[in-house]
């Protein structure tokens, strides 16, 4: 009788709870509820095998009015678009003048600071201060792996560098925030960055670390382009969207997408597809949204795409490249990010052009043949993708 009663006082105060919170979060404007309510929808909507996580709960009306925004978004984009673009800095040879042998050590050191202007220097000279053999070949040849935590290099935004290969010309940082973490990639010489398809595209997909080839000169590899993914069955094998390599078209170009990448002149270009640009293309691919055009943020918060993992690609004025994978749907390591957010992070590190990747399980880097990002799919290897960004090693 005494169990009998808790429960009937436990299931009155549960149905009371409901009967009041539901309705305040399912229809209040309050602006905090409302935001997160956003939030929940688009992160629901936007996955091919959780929308019932939405659909079961909230009325399709709710539902239709926030995805409805989303198309709103993607109008005001296309404006933006078609602003002239300005371009970033086009990438010259001079820039590796690091490597020239006839450098004084001084001068050498001048030109690593300046090629690696993100590093906090006071905690890079304390470094070098307790490990002066990291120097010994030159400031063109430092490599410093701290994916141990073994040392405490920061950035100038106080992002702790993962990595740091000059030879290479490569630098990774660690980006946190709230509520998630992941990795940013950045190439100081942007013609080391290609596309690359998969072998068997138009039947199956490649593993991310497939791309990965010990025998050839492959740096890095970051996942890019959307693919056919009915019912979470997709192989990886259709490519949603365009798929240029030098100068070649390979995908299914559609009007829904902006076209991003690489030209041969080494800049990086967001615009709206037409067949003619193809042959001006060394690579590029089709997403939305587009996060930063001519220096500018290109997206306000969530923009309809909700909390998830997410890949990003832009390049800074300077020819950088950014490579920008956000790890998600791990509770209590890193839930996942916005659109705005990759668009944030991305600022910080100069970008002038940026272009939001396919994301989801899809989204992982790796590096040197490892997978050092955590991706939300049941395995360290991720789906089974139509391409990939590569990072090729230096010449």
């Amino acid at each position: 009788m005494k169990f009998l009663k808790i429960t009937i006082k436990l299931a009155t105060i549960l149905f009371v709870l409901v009967s009041v919170l539901y309705p305040v979060a399912i229809y209040s404007d309050i602006p905090f509820v409302r935001k997160w309510r956003t939030i929940y929808i688009e992160t629901a909507m936007t996955t091919y095998t959780h929308k019932w996580l939405a659909t079961a709960f909230i009325p399709e009306a709710v539902i239709d009015d926030v995805m409805n925004q989303t198309k709103i978004d993607n109008e005001m984009q296309n404006d933006l678009i078609d602003t002239l673009y300005q371009g970033s800095v086009s990438y010259a040879a001079e820039d590796d003048i690091l490597s020239n042998d006839s450098l004084t050590p001084e001068k050498e050191k001048e030109l690593f600071f300046e090629k690696y202007w993100e590093i906090d220097t006071e905690s890079f000279h304390k470094y070098v201060k307790d490990n002066p053999e990291l120097i010994e070949d030159g400031y063109s040849n430092i490599y410093i792996d701290n994916s141990k935590y073994e040392h405490d290099i920061k950035s100038v935004n106080n992002e702790r560098i993962y990595l740091l290969d000059a030879k290479n010309n490569l630098i990774i940082f660690e980006i946190t925030g709230s509520g998630y973490a992941g990795k940013l990639a950045t190439i100081k010489n942007p013609s080391q960055v290609v596309l690359e398809k998969s072998k068997t595209l138009g039947n199956y997909g490649t593993l991310l670390r497939d791309f990965y080839n010990d025998d050839e000169d492959t740096l890095l590899t970051i996942n890019c382009s959307g693919f056919g993914d009915q019912d979470a069955g997709g192989n990886g094998g259709t490519v949603v969207g365009s798929l240029i390599i030098d100068g070649k078209e390979y995908g299914k170009p559609t009007s829904r997408y902006f076209l991003f990448g690489q030209k041969f002149d080494d800049k990086f270009y967001i615009e709206k597809y037409d067949e003619d640009l193809t042959k001006e293309y060394r690579w590029a691919a089709q997403f939305n949204p587009a996060l930063v055009v001519n220096g500018q943020k290109a997206v306000n918060g969530s923009f309809g795409y909700g909390i998830q993992p997410r890949s990003a690609v832009g390049q800074a004025q300077n020819g950088d490249m950014l490579l920008l994978i956000i790890d998600g749907r791990q509770v209590g390591y890193s839930i996942g990010a916005t659109v705005s957010d990759l668009a944030d992070i991305l600022l910080l590190h100069d970008a002038y052009q940026a272009n939001n990747l396919d994301g989801g399980s899809s989204a992982l880097m790796w590096y040197d043949g490892k997978n050092i990002t955590k991706p939300s799919s049941t395995n360290y290897l991720g789906r089974y993708l139509p391409d990939a960004i590569v990072v090729k090693k230096a010449k």
